[in-house]
């Protein structure tokens, strides 16, 4: 128990301090594409999907696979591709469930009443906990091999009373966000007036002075590499100078008055100053009356709870395997989520995708060889404190995971999948699986880590040693809605979540069915 407590009272301070705990899921930043919805002309979709993908991942080491090398393995080719187009019946039998039957739309009606009755799931609160006992007999009801829960301390943090004004040269309420962790403002807030930070060359060019008994605007929401790291070195540099306070302008894209929830975590105690994040509309406005050299001063208010260490719970159900039980391939997403909007995105479909393919595959009676297991975890916002968990209390079999499949980037129009692994047999496996999904048009592998693995819970698996999968969707209105008011059930379409739900159904089963464990780097 004490060993316990202390790596509690570890994971509270990594909330605080530790940039490499990233709590912020940054994921891929992308340019808006046009929905590819006409299954009919898979060619002419095939060519569209390439397109978009490319844009999206511009500037990331990953690329599409090429499966020409897959023709000079001899047992792939002879053995293992025959063996996975023989399942093409099983495939097709899952899209029929999913589109043709009264399962159509009923992901997206189970998730709508899930997030309507919970709202935000934020880690240690009490609608998290409600949330995962009405899951518990959710999948209960599905008669599951196994449903379990395992216990992870996670840090209980809370938002409390929050507000902005300007006061001169008007007076006009501003819409912001304190991030977690941040330290609180003085009871009565702070007032100062606003320097404006358009780039990180300005801001390390600029006479500290400038920024002194100061609060500072940092204009700026799109970066390279971690925003977690942007916002803390941002941060030191502001408290050195003796600022006040900072503010960032919102991460989220185009979203219509929304400030961005996320975490801060500071270098030091003496880097200790209030932190929040402010919408695009009312940054742009306090850069506008700034720019005319006009005066801008503003009122402050922040109140950040940090309650301790609390006991939380991954959720857990399996479908035993039939042949190798004690190997398994694991389907995960992350049950927590922002206090802000209802987490629908970010990432209630994930969950949701997770769960109902084992209810699935259930239904129509279907037992891989391996075991197939979901693991819903909690405290990713904060610092994927559910996913080190789980691994910290099951390396010693992580051997026997073939794959994790993480979900954690909406359910937009789906083009196949990513796959971290660098094994060329393997690449070719997942490969041809996507082949199955033809009529879906589904088809597409990206090979690398990408952003929705290496900033989500599958990084901590990738660094474990176990390859991970994610899906690969048209996310370019991701960071409209993510860490937002807006991540609602409406941002949501529940056909192309029903098609990312046979991706994730259709893949999971035949990895964990093969003949032959996924080979591994």
């Amino acid at each position: 128990m004490r060993k316990l407590l202390r790596r509690g009272m570890e994971m509270a301070n990594n909330l605080k301090t530790n940039v490499k705990n990233s709590g912020d899921n940054l994921k891929s930043q992308s340019s808006d594409n046009s929905d590819l919805t006409n299954n009919n002309n898979n060619n002419n979709n095939n060519n569209n999907n390439a397109a978009a993908i490319t844009l999206q991942c511009f500037g990331q080491r990953i690329h599409l696979f090429n499966s020409d090398k897959c023709n000079e393995d001899f047992e792939f080719v002879n053995v293992l591709k025959p063996e996975i187009q023989l399942k093409s019946p099983i495939v097709n039998s899952i899209i029929d469930l999913l589109l043709n039957t009264n399962e159509r739309n009923k992901t997206y009606e189970e998730l709508a009443e899930f997030v309507d009755t919970f709202g935000g799931r934020l880690t240690g609160s009490e609608a998290l906990e409600n949330s995962t006992n009405y899951l518990i007999d959710k999948l209960e009801n599905e008669k599951l091999d196994n449903v379990y829960t395992e216990d992870v301390l996670v840090p209980n943090w809370s938002r409390g009373l929050e507000w902005c004004r300007m006061i001169q040269p008007r007076y006009q309420k501003l819409s912001i966000l304190g991030l977690a962790g941040s330290v609180s403002t003085p009871e009565k807030g702070i007032t100062g007036q606003v320097v404006v930070i358009n780039s990180v060359d300005q801001l390390n060019d600029i006479s500290k002075t400038l920024l002194t008994n100061k609060i500072s605007l940092i204009n700026i929401n799109h970066v390279n590499g971690s925003y977690v790291k942007f916002k803390l070195d941002i941060t030191r540099t502001v408290a050195e100078a003796g600022g006040l306070a900072v503010l960032f302008k919102s991460y989220a894209k185009n979203a219509i008055y929304s400030p961005y929830a996320g975490v801060i975590r500071y270098h030091s105690k003496e880097h200790q100053i209030p932190a929040a994040s402010i919408t695009t509309e009312d940054a742009e406005l306090l850069t506008r009356i700034s720019n005319r050299d006009v005066k801008v001063v503003i009122s402050l208010h922040l109140e950040s709870n940090f309650h301790g260490i609390k006991q939380s719970r991954n959720l857990i159900a399996e479908l035993v395997g039939t042949q190798y039980p004690n190997e398994a391939v694991i389907v995960s997403a992350h049950l927590d989520s922002w206090d802000v909007g209802q987490g629908a995105i970010d990432d209630g479909a994930g969950v949701f995708m997770c769960w109902r393919t084992l209810a699935l595959l259930n239904k129509l009676n279907l037992k891989p060889k391996r075991t197939l297991r979901m693991v819903l975890f909690v405290g990713t916002e904060l610092g994927k404190f559910g996913s080190k968990a789980y691994i910290e209390r099951h390396k010693e079999v992580l051997e026997n995971v073939s794959l994790v499949m993480n979900t954690d980037f909406g359910a937009f129009k789906p083009y196949g999948l990513t796959f971290s692994g660098h094994n060329t047999r393997a690449q070719c496996i997942v490969n041809e699986i996507l082949q199955l999904l033809q009529t879906i048009n589904a088809t597409e592998l990206v090979i690398g880590k990408s952003y929705d693995l290496t900033q989500s819970d599958a990084n901590e698996f990738i660094s474990a040693g176990v390859p991970a999968s994610g899906l690969l969707n048209d996310n370019s209105k991701y960071w409209h809605y993510s860490h937002t008011s807006a991540d609602t059930i409406t941002a949501i379409d529940p056909y192309f979540l029903d098609l990312s739900t046979i991706v994730w159904t259709v893949s999971s089963y035949i990895m964990a069915d093969l003949s032959v464990k996924l080979p591994k780097d």
